[in-house]
């Protein structure tokens, strides 16, 4: 009978150990089957890109390659299973690269900053920026339209950026297209900094 209490114990203790390491490996392989299928579609994606002319910087990454890390960017989750970056997308034209690019990049963070502030506003701010500022006055984000004004004193930093790709235009523009990514847990953080401050200031008025 102790005999076969033990082995009992064993196989039960045997389970738990193997448990983990179960589901780490059902995890790898779907993290593997579903960059296998999103690759397939960022190869046709890519394709259609270059069909229109586009292609990447010199020395940077193919332009397949770049779609394929923005792709795994948007499905990367963290640890409690949210995003675990946003994105922001833009393009800019110019009459040469540099301008172009900097018209792309600039309108990639203020969709960026636009998508954490969305967020944060409908989860975690609302009692917050919603509060009666005295004489009927209230502060909500839904006043703050996302612009360049708000991107540039927004406390944004360690941008990434993921995409950068371009084509030529006829009279010798340029048109770009980026998409750059931030760590969603700083991103938060800095967004509540933000509205707070926001919120002071608009009691001092």
């Amino acid at each position: 009978m102790k005999h076969i209490k033990f082995i009992f114990t064993l196989m039960l203790l045997t389970l738990f150990v193997a448990a983990p390491a179960m589901a780490q490996q059902t995890s790898k392989e779907l993290k593997k089957e579903l960059k296998s299928k999103a690759s397939k579609d960022i190869r046709k994606e890519a394709k259609a890109y270059e069909k229109e002319g586009w292609r990447s910087v010199a020395g940077s990454l193919p332009l397949a390659k770049q779609l394929e890390q923005a792709q795994m960017a948007a499905i990367e989750r963290d640890e409690e299973g949210l995003n675990r970056y946003y994105l922001g997308r833009g393009k800019g034209v110019g009459g040469n690269y540099r301008a172009a690019k900097a018209v792309a990049f600039n309108q990639a963070k203020v969709d960026l900053v636009a998508a954490v502030m969305a967020d944060v506003a409908s989860t975690e701010v609302n009692d917050m920026t919603n509060e009666d500022l005295g004489e009927g006055d209230v502060l909500s984000t839904e006043d703050m339209t996302i612009n360049s004004k708000v991107v540039s004193s927004f406390p944004i930093k360690d941008i990434i950026t993921v995409v950068e790709i371009y084509r030529e235009l006829s009279r010798g523009r340029y048109e770009v297209e980026m998409t750059v990514k931030m760590e969603a847990a700083d991103a938060k953080k800095r967004a509540k900094i933000f509205l707070n401050d926001q919120r002071k200031a608009a009691q001092q008025k």
